[in-house]
C-alpha cells in the first residue's frame, strides 16, 4: 500500500486490490485491536464485521493514519464506517441495529440508495479527538463523488446520564453553553455542519433504544449533513 501524495494526518479507504492477502489480514487484525481499545470486548466490532465491510463496501471504510510511518507500516490510529441507504428522515429507522444490519450492512447497504449513513466511528483513548474531523470529511467525499443527498448519523449523547435526574432528554439535547451544544458529541458534529433532525413540532428527533449505551441511556439523536452539491437525478 503506497501513496506518496498523502498529507498527514489522513483518512483513506483501503486499496484492497493493491494489497496482498497478508497485508489485508494484518490490517483487519489491527482495526479489530482499535475496536477493543475503544469499545471493549462486549461492544467492539468483530473480525467478521470488518471482513464483511471490506467485502461489501470497502469505499465506506475510512482509515486514519497520523503519520507517514504508521501508514507505511499499516498501523491505523482510528477509523470510521458508513453505508449507503434509502432513507426517509420523516420516518427514521429507530435503532442502530435495524439500520446497519447489526453492524454487518449485508442487508442494509444499497448501492442505489440516496444517503450515506454513519455506521461506526472508532477513536481509541490517547488518539487526538480531532482525527474524527478528518474521518468525517473523508466520508463527505463519498457523498460528493456519488452524488448522495448527504450523511445521516445517530449521535450518542454520552453525558446525558449525568443530567437525566434533572432534565428530560429533549431539554438536554437542546441545552447549550454559549453557542455550543452542552453535549460534546452534539457539539463536535454541529461544528462539522451536521444539524439535528426536527419533528414537525420542532422538537429534536430522539431515537429511543437506538443503541445499547449506558452513558447515553440508550438514546440516539438523529443528525444530518446535507450535500450542498447534490443534484437531483444526477443532472
Amino acid at each position: 500500500m503506497k501513496n506518496d501524495n498523502l498529507i498527514f494526518p489522513c483518512a483513506i479507504s483501503p486499496d484492497l486490490e493493491s494489497m496482498s492477502k497478508k497485508e489485508i489480514k494484518l490490517l483487519i487484525v489491527r482495526l479489530h485491536q482499535l475496536e477493543l481499545k475503544a469499545w471493549g470486548q462486549d461492544s467492539a466490532f468483530s473480525l467478521m464485521h470488518i471482513k464483511t465491510h471490506f467485502s461489501i463496501f470497502p469505499e465506506g471504510a475510512k482509515i486514519a493514519y497520523l503519520t507517514k510511518e504508521k501508514y507505511e507500516n499499516l498501523e491505523p490510529s482510528a477509523w470510521g464506517l458508513c453505508e449507503i441507504v434509502k432513507y426517509n428522515l420523516e420516518r427514521p429507522v429507530e435503532t442502530w441495529y435495524g439500520v446497519t444490519d447489526d453492524g454487518f450492512i449485508a442487508r442494509t447497504h444499497d448501492e442505489n440508495g440516496d444517503w450515506l449513513y454513519g455506521v461506526n466511528l472508532t477513536i481509541p483513548p490517547g488518539v487526538p479527538i480531532s482525527i474524527g474531523y478528518v474521518l468525517l470529511h473523508a466520508g463527505r467525499e463519498i457523498a460528493y463523488n456519488r452524488n448522495l443527498k448527504g450523511m445521516i448519523i445517530g449521535s450518542r449523547i454520552p453525558r446525558y446520564y449525568k443530567y437525566a435526574h434533572e432534565m428530560s432528554v429533549d431539554d438536554y439535547v437542546e441545552a447549550k453553553i454559549g453557542k455550543r451544544y452542552k453535549d460534546p458529541e452534539l457539539a463536535r458534529y454541529s461544528a462539522l455542519g451536521f444539524e439535528i433532525v426536527r419533528c414537525k413540532n420542532g422538537n429534536p428527533k430522539i431515537l429511543k433504544n437506538y443503541f445499547e449505551d449506558p452513558e447515553s441511556l440508550n438514546y440516539g439523536v438523529l443528525m444530518v449533513w446535507k450535500n450542498e452539491k447534490y443534484k437531483k437525478g444526477g443532472e
